[in-house]
């Protein structure tokens, strides 16, 4: 069978489009997967590393959805207004109005992985900040944008509550530990670690689950309706769909919206780990 290449993404570690970012954040933000590069108007997945020292201004967002893991570092993430201590592993999901911030207080980079729907956070990051390749050096700074006001308004973000005004109806907020999660584990080595279920998040909208194959070991699956996300955390194989097939490693993202199945073989000699988001379909319905 020959899947369009249109509904297929892969893209490894330096791939994607990359930007540094003012202070307080710092670091820089790179968007793997948006409707800019993909043929999903769903959802825009990437990954923001922000330097010891650095923090995500508190914010909300109107009318998305966002989850976010940690790939490395450590820091405190503040959702809610309850902070947590965060680490390698953890999950933190904060919906439409929940205000939010991530703050580095380790001694390293703070690797976040982000996945948001309806889309629309990916431009107000590559309009905040200044175009960025892999191996160039830090800037000293990054200087605010002149139509910042501007790029303020579209994305979105939700307007500070005064204190007459009625509170606003808000999505879920929770956290998930790197040890937290129901786990299924298969004889052949397959083991699947559930994150974020589609009951736990408005509308059922995307659930999330670390996977794990032992060396030698392949799993078979199918994309949902909406599409399937997947980032590999450790280890190398491939990902066959169709006659396509693509070779997979730390920091590899694929995205398969074909709805097709699809064979995840881990052909190295370590366990291959990865990040498992399925899209559902009613992410389409939700306005932007």
């Amino acid at each position: 069978m020959s899947i369009s290449p249109q509904t297929l993404l892969c893209l490894h570690e330096n791939d994607g489009a990359s930007y540094w970012q003012p202070e307080p954040t710092g670091g820089y933000v790179t968007v793997k997967v948006s409707p800019h590069n993909s043929l999903s108007n769903l959802f825009a997945f990437g990954i923001q590393v922000v330097p010891p020292g650095g923090a995500i201004p508190e914010h909300a967002h109107e009318r998305n959805e966002e989850m976010l893991y940690v790939r490395h570092g450590s820091g405190r993430a503040i959702v809610d207004g309850h902070s947590h201590e965060i680490s390698k592993g953890a999950t933190v999901v904060a919906g439409r109005q929940v205000l939010h911030t991530l703050i580095n207080d380790g001694e390293e980079d703070l690797e976040v992985l982000f996945f948001i729907t309806p889309p629309g956070l990916e431009d107000f990051l590559a309009g905040m900040g200044t175009p960025r390749s892999p191996g160039d050096e830090v800037p000293t700074t990054v200087e605010y944008p002149d139509n910042f006001g501007e790029i303020l308004t579209q994305v979105r973000f939700s307007p500070p509550v005064g204190e007459n005004d009625s509170p606003p109806i808000a999505g879920p907020a929770f956290l998930i530990a790197p040890e937290e999660g129901d786990t299924q584990e298969s004889l052949a080595g397959d083991r699947r670690v559930s994150k974020v279920q589609t009951t736990s998040v408005t509308d059922g909208l995307f659930a999330m689950e670390l996977c794990t194959l032992d060396a030698g070991v392949e799993s078979v699956g199918c994309a949902s309706g909406g599409g399937e996300l997947l980032h590999v955390l450790a280890g190398t194989g491939s990902i066959v769909v169709g006659d396509s097939e693509f070779d997979v490693a730390h920091g590899t993202t694929f995205y398969d919206g074909s709805c097709a199945s699809h064979r995840i073989v881990n052909a190295g000699t370590e366990a291959l780990q990865f990040l498992r988001v399925a899209v559902a379909p009613a992410a389409a319905a939700r306005p932007a």
